[in-house]
This record gives structure tokens, sequence and C-alpha cells, in this order.
């Protein structure tokens, strides 16, 4: 069910990225169920459009006359009440729209919803009350909390009021289940992301042919905001001082970035003339793909703060495929980030934490390690067992998951 008209499986943001058109095939088997857009709700868009452009104005004007954070000045918190107004107004609309198609529908025992936007909970909310025996799984990918903007007293208790007639919530991971702050004795259950199985290089590792150099890849998104903060920055500080003490060399060693914030990257790498880097911008996603196997490490940033943790990007499933020894690099003031985790359960690589004191000297360490065995053969690799516990994260194994859950449910 969607309310954008003409869906296909594609996002029309996207299309200016060049995005992958084969993913949209999953849709083949799926009924898809428009949701009109009503007169009311085009208004409501409008409007809640026009708050958010009102907004990052607001904010950009703040952040040049003051030189930081906007913190909660007063037209930031007038305009961020109006946005939860026009954000109540919109789904609204959808959902009466869209309750109202599925009861034409002639029968169905399970109703999954995923956050955000609010509106999909909304309307399974609605069904469930409506039908009793219909099991409803509410599904957070994202928390509604994840920053102190939106640290708000209808976003802390959004997840708890909407699921409690939920017979299951599911998250991404345990920290997100934690930022959904539920208190009404919710079953939870955490299933993560995962990645597609026809993008898996089926190579040996011993079959990449070596390379020239030893570079570090990240392809992707950067941040650099008050609350969420992708980066960079670590990796350059433990090459230079790995570099001025002569355990690498210099010339062998480059860092590569592609992806939509080359602005970002180059400021990180402006800062260590003596690290070599390239930009390659924003590429194709077949092009990204061959990159990132072509590596000798990958690099994936992250943040585990007080306001919002759990993060566990999309970015790190996608490079599981690779076969390459990964990079984490996790800002934030909290350790023992799922990030982390994740990356030592399947013995991927290691995750530099900002709250470990003791992170560079490790991180060092570990790109060390990878150098010598650069040094040695021309490439680096991964243990058997990685894989064994990569194969753990692919769709087919989280949508036969998935499906366990659901019957298990139904059944009961």
């Amino acid at each position: 069910m969607t309310n954008e008209k003409g869906f296909d499986g594609s996002n029309s943001n996207l299309k200016q990225y060049d995005y992958d058109a084969s993913c949209t095939h999953d849709l083949d088997a799926v009924d898809v169920c428009y949701v009109p857009t009503s007169l009311y709700q085009a208004f409501s868009n409008r409007f809640f459009n026009w708050i958010n452009g009102r907004l990052a104005r607001e904010r950009k004007k703040q952040n040049s006359s003051k030189g930081g954070s906007v913190g909660n000045s007063l037209p930031v918190r007038l305009l961020m009440m109006l946005r939860v107004l026009a954000d109540w107004l919109t789904g609204n609309a959808i959902v009466r729209s869209a309750v109202g198609h599925v009861s034409e529908l002639e029968s169905f025992d399970c109703v999954i919803s995923t956050y955000g936007p609010r509106w999909p909970h909304r309307v399974a909310r609605c069904i469930k009350n409506k039908n009793q025996h219909v099991i409803w799984v509410a599904d957070f990918r994202d928390p509604a909390v994840s920053s102190a903007k939106t640290d708000t007293l209808f976003s802390h208790s959004y997840a708890d009021s909407i699921t409690q007639d939920a017979d299951l919530v599911l998250g991404i991971s345990e920290g997100t289940i934690t930022n959904l702050y539920l208190e009404h004795g919710q079953k939870t259950l955490v299933l993560t992301n995962g990645f597609d199985m026809e993008l898996t290089d089926q190579s040996h590792p011993d079959d990449r042919s070596p390379n020239k150099q030893l570079s570090f890849v990240y392809t992707g998104t950067l941040y650099a905001d008050d609350t969420c903060l992708r980066d960079i920055r670590p990796l350059f500080q433990a090459l230079s001082e790995l570099t001025r003490d002569g355990e690498i060399d210099s010339a062998e060693i480059s860092v590569e970035y592609a992806g939509t914030t080359p602005d970002l990257f180059l400021a990180a790498a402006s800062a260590f003339p003596d690290i070599h880097f390239k930009s390659h911008g924003l590429i194709k996603r077949e092009d990204a793909l061959a990159l990132q196997k072509n590596a000798g490490a990958l690099v994936v940033c992250s943040w585990n703060t007080s306001w919002q943790q759990g993060v566990l990007t999309g970015k790190i499933f996608e490079y599981m495929q690779a076969g390459v020894p990964v990079v984490g690099l996790c800002s934030g003031d909290v350790p023992n980030s799922d990030l982390r985790q994740l990356i030592e359960s399947c013995h991927l690589g290691y995750c530099y934490e900002e709250a470990d004191d003791s992170g560079v000297v490790k991180l060092k360490d570990y790109i060390l390690q990878l150098y010598n065995q650069w040094k040695e053969t021309g490439r680096t690799t991964l243990g058997e067992e990685t894989h064994k516990k990569v194969m753990e994260y692919s769709y087919p194994i989280l949508s036969s998951q998935l499906a366990s859950i659901v019957r298990g449910l139904v059944r009961n």
C-alpha cells in the first residue's frame, strides 16, 4: 500500500542517483494498492512541505548568525510543533483512505506495517481494532527519537502508544528497540537488515587480482551535524600516525570515496596532506560494487549516542557481500555499539569507537595487520568463518525467519 502514484518499486528521489532498476523486480509477485490523494491531503502535504522549507531556512539562518547549533530556539520549536501538526493532518487523510481500501479485501490473517512515515502503523492499528483475529507485526527500521531535534514528548510516546495492540514489535537492532521507549509489555524481536544473494561475489578470495596499493574505500553518504556524525577523520588520523612513525609507506596507501557528499570527504582529507586520497563523486551502482570488490578494506561510518543507539546503516550489509575486510568508524559517547558487535560477531574486521579511549591505538594495529597482509600477498582476505556468519544476513535466511515468526503468531 502506497500513497505514491504510479509506484513501481523505485523512488522519485532515487532516479537522479541511477538506482538499480533490478530491485523493482521484487514487486512482480506483489499486488500494489495505490491510496489516492484527496484535496485535503494535497493541502496538508503542501503545508508539511512549506513547514520543512521554513524550518531548513531558519536553521541555516541561526547557524550562520551564531556559528553553531540552533539548539531549541523559539522559531525552530514553533516550526517543529507545526510540522508535527502537518504530519498528523497528512496522516489522517491517508489513514481514512487506506482503511477504506483494506475493508474491500476478501480475507487476510496478518498485517505488517513499517515506520516511517507514521501513517502505516496508524492504518495497521485501525485494521487490528476492527479485526481482532488479524495478527499485527509493527516494524521499526528507524527509531522515532534519533536526535535532540526529535527528542520531543510526542516522539518519545509515539511507538509505545501506537503499538499497544500489536502482536509483535520488530526492530533493526537492540538499540533501536531500546529507543522506542516501550512501556506496556509489548513483545519485541530483532530482525536486522540484510543483503541480496544475487549481488554476492561468489568467487574465492584468492582469485582477486593483487592490488598495487592498499585502498580504503568508502561508498555512501557522510553526515556532519550536531546529532548524526559519520566521521571518516579517525581513519586519516590513524594512517597519518602510522606513516609518521615509519610503520607504513604513504605511497602504498590510498583512501577513496564515492557518494553524494564529496565536500565532507575532501574537508576531512585535506587536514591530512600526507595521505593519498581520491573522490570519485557519484557513480553508478555497478561501479560502486566493483570499487568495493577491489578494495583492500571497506570503510563504514556510523554513530552511537545517548540520543540514538543501534544504528546499523544498510551499507554494512552491502559490504558483507564483497568479501573484503571492514573498518568501522563509530562516533558518539556510548560504547559497545551494535555496529561493533556485528563486525566482531561476523569476524568482518575492526570497529573503532570514539567512546573507547584505546580506539585509535587498536585501529592502527588493525590497519598495520592489513598492510602487512597486503605486502605479502598483494591482497587482503577474510577467514572462512566469516562467510558462514555473513550468510545468516542474506535475504533468504531473513525472509525465512520472518515467515516463521508470522506462522508462529498465527498458530498461537
